[in-house]
């Protein structure tokens, strides 16, 4: 880590000695570092510079093994791996350019990582224009296999023109109508729905239940707070069957619709990941 002695990582000049999962809170505490253990682990002359330094670990810091890198030379558990996840999960993947946006930091930091093994290990000189033009290449190679975007936004022509890619069509979604029927005479329906404005964030859900006649029985709405659109389509359907049952209606007469193919799959086999859901069908 930069911060024990100001001058790079450890793992940059020192060999890796020891065993490679002891985390930093065996090694250094609140009181500063533990001596007898550092002394086995790096030269004599890196113990002097880390005691000089003095370096603390906070006691209300998240631990990190000590032979890894950080994304920011400090204790932290951000690692690359992470990092290029959170900037993954940012990024808007329905457009061709946003998915550009979410893989590009991934191959900058790949083709700068081999550059630096290359000028290390081999002597090769880097250079800024020929890793700009792997980058290109590596761009151009993942993005063959793409297809099925949804969207076209202003200004992506432009982007697409100067990494000089293929701009992939649009994927139409087909039109299917659908009507609602009836159920039978001995036989109520409860139609639910449930959603977010985007996954993981505020969401709510209802349902209507109607009988035989198409006449309305009852009708719910809920608001479920921060949750996923399936999480919602399930809590939906929980709440709707609630319902009926509270309406002393016997489940099996219960007669379900739904848009989550997902959730009315989980239904149909008896099998749901949700711990909610489950404890409700086993009642």
């Amino acid at each position: 880590m930069d911060n024990w002695v100001g001058c790079g990582p450890l793992q940059d000049f020192c060999s890796v000695i020891g065993d490679i999962s002891l985390s930093v809170a065996e090694v250094i505490d609140v009181r500063g570092p533990k001596n007898e253990i550092i002394s086995g682990l790096v030269p004599s002359k890196i113990v002097q510079q880390i005691n000089e330094a003095g370096v603390r670990l906070k006691s209300n810091k998240l631990d990190v093994l000590i032979w890894k890198h950080s994304v920011e030379a400090n204790f932290t558990t951000r690692n690359w791996k992470g990092m290029m996840m959170y900037w993954w999960q940012r990024a808007s993947i329905i457009t061709q350019v946003g998915w550009i946006m979410g893989v590009l930091p991934i191959l900058i930091s790949w083709a700068l990582w081999e550059a630096r093994c290359s000028s290390r290990m081999e002597g090769i000189i880097f250079n800024i224009e020929g890793a700009v033009r792997y980058v290109k290449c590596l761009l151009k190679e993942a993005s063959c296999l793409l297809q099925n975007f949804q969207k076209i936004r202003k200004g992506d022509n432009v982007v697409m023109q100067n990494f000089r890619l293929l701009i992939i069509p649009t994927h139409k979604k087909k039109v299917k109508f659908v009507k609602w029927e009836m159920p039978h005479s001995d036989m109520i329906k409860l139609n639910v729905d449930g959603g977010a404005c985007t996954n993981l964030r505020e969401a709510g859900g209802g349902g209507v239940i109607q009988d035989s006649n198409g006449s309305c029985i009852a009708g719910f709405a809920h608001c479920y707070g921060y949750a996923t659109n399936t999480v919602a389509e399930c809590r939906a359907l929980l709440d709707g069957l609630r319902l009926c049952k509270q309406l002393r209606f016997q489940i099996q007469s219960v007669l379900v619709e739904s848009d989550s193919l997902v959730v009315m799959n989980w239904l149909a086999s008896g099998i749901c990941h949700l711990w909610f859901l489950g404890i409700f069908g086993r009642r």
